[in-house]
């Protein structure tokens, strides 16, 4: 993960496919492009980092078990990127973000271990932090948009 984050926005090609892409998913009516081939492509990079981390995966646990390996990963994966400040909605969100995101979520991990609350918990406690999130986007949406009625 990081080692694409730290490739990924400095090459010139990916910052104009992802200004592409970032067009079409807020408008696609503006983005004056062949909406289809960035959506695509999108699928496809999405496809193949998700593979690649399949693989790393089974590497790092050392068998593959269809039954339970990668159970409530989403959770995990939702949880990283709300706490690094991506809405729900879309549109919003940097990579940086999404980094912070996954460390913080590791240190509420191990806080939650340290703390001695049951391991049976830890996914109430994943629930609580993306509904804390949540609101929080909500409250900060809604003071954004007061403050363009002010104006």
């Amino acid at each position: 993960m990081l080692t694409s984050a730290v490739i990924t926005p400095d090459t010139p090609p990916s910052a104009v496919w992802t200004a592409r892409a970032a067009c079409t998913a807020t408008s696609p009516s503006i983005a004056r492009r062949n909406t289809r081939r960035v959506i695509a492509s999108t699928y496809v990079i999405a496809g193949l980092l998700t593979g690649i981390s399949g693989v790393l995966l089974a590497f790092y646990t050392n068998s593959v078990s269809a039954s339970n390996h990668g159970n409530f990963y989403e959770l995990y994966g939702i949880a990283a990127a709300v706490l690094g400040g991506c809405s729900l909605r879309g549109g919003e969100g940097s990579i940086i973000g999404i980094l912070i995101g996954t460390a913080l979520l590791q240190v509420l991990q191990n806080l939650v271990n340290l703390l001695g609350i049951q391991s049976s918990l830890n996914f109430a406690v994943m629930g609580t932090v993306v509904l804390a999130g949540v609101m929080a986007d909500q409250f900060f949406q809604e003071r954004a948009k007061k403050k363009l009625v002010k104006h």
